[in-house]
């Protein structure tokens, strides 16, 4: 997590690879997912870009201590 979408139930994220995109998600507070916070999240395809497409959050990593980015 880099940042919050105001207004949206959003977050800002950023892959390993340095691609940020919004990640759709219900927290109650910005203090459920502080900065730095790495998430699991699955998606429907790429863009061209390389952002995920639909991306949805399914849990926090607690255990994580650095974010990776998927591998096909």
């Amino acid at each position: 997590v880099i940042g919050y979408v105001d207004g949206k139930d959003s977050l800002e994220m950023e892959m390993e690879s340095g691609i940020t995109f919004r990640l759709s998600t219900k927290f109650k507070s910005k203090d459920d997912f502080p900065i730095g916070t790495i998430i699991t999240y699955k998606f429907n395809e790429l863009f061209k870009s390389g952002k995920p497409r639909f991306a949805v959050m399914m849990r926090v990593r607690e255990e994580a201590t650095e974010a990776k980015d998927f591998v096909f």
